[in-house]
């Protein structure tokens, strides 16, 4: 019998759905919209992860995110929409984020008893600016295990694929956007994340959800892409397995 790919359980860990905190869903009505999408398409579990960016007005602390967390799912709760919301942050990497993290400013990504502390961490998408290999390796020095957000889509990557492997040598992860897969920005980018692919370069597939209409809510379309191509045992570590692991803290094996 042939093994087809799971229609359900995928956990997105990038997700700008707490409203008005960034330029993710502006008002309650539009986060509970991206809430029903995402369950339609398979998503049992998101992790909103609002900017938390000290060079912006976006710079949206462990608290801010509890308090607006605890307010959607709330408004979840009493529009029966069954998913399951768990608060972080997407982390513009400076020389405060690891001062942030230790002090508690800036949540992590993981959230289970497991030994592991992940960290949602966004270079700027002009390019690198040659300290973020010294940054991120001092992340790891200190314990935390930065996952970086969408590579496909920083200009030095797209330019040069390989100057991803430095920090893949560290111990970094990366999240890969489920739309890219899709064609979203172009065969180019596909081409690019099929050769990390083939690298084991790609740890996860995330939404990076904006609202309903650009980057939506949806996996399930990513998913059966990479089944296609790279098998559905891969396809699914990088939407169940893998994103189970960080949020319980755990490695990823």
């Amino acid at each position: 019998m042939q093994q087809s790919f799971p229609l359900t359980g995928y956990i997105d860990l990038h997700a700008h759905i707490l409203p008005g905190l960034d330029d993710g869903a502006s008002t309650m009505q539009m986060a509970l919209d991206m809430a029903r999408m995402a369950v339609a398409d398979g998503i049992t579990c998101m992790v909103a992860t609002p900017h938390l960016n000290p060079l912006s007005a976006w710079n949206n602390s462990a608290e801010v995110v509890r308090r607006a967390l605890d307010t959607l799912r709330t408004h979840l709760n009493k529009a029966q929409i069954p998913l399951q919301v768990e608060g972080a942050a997407e982390l513009r990497l400076t020389t405060k984020t690891l001062q942030q993290l230790q002090s508690g400013y800036a949540p992590l990504l993981s959230h289970g008893p497991g030994p592991c502390r992940y960290a949602l961490i966004e270079f700027a998408h002009t390019g690198l600016q040659g300290a973020e290999l010294f940054m991120t390796e001092l992340l790891l020095h200190r314990g935390y295990t930065p996952v970086i957000a969408h590579p496909e889509r920083i200009r030095t990557f797209r330019e040069n694929p390989d100057r991803l492997e430095p920090f893949i040598k560290l111990g970094c992860l990366t999240q890969i956007t489920a739309s890219a897969i899709c064609g979203s920005y172009g065969d180019g980018v596909i081409q690019l994340v099929d050769g990390w692919m083939e690298k084991g370069w790609v740890h996860l597939i995330a939404s990076d959800a904006h609202n309903i209409h650009r980057r939506q809510p949806a996996m399930r379309d990513a998913g059966r892409l990479l089944a296609a191509q790279f098998g559905h045992e891969a396809a699914q570590q990088l939407l169940i397995t893998h994103p189970q692991a960080v949020l319980q803290g755990q490695p990823l094996g």
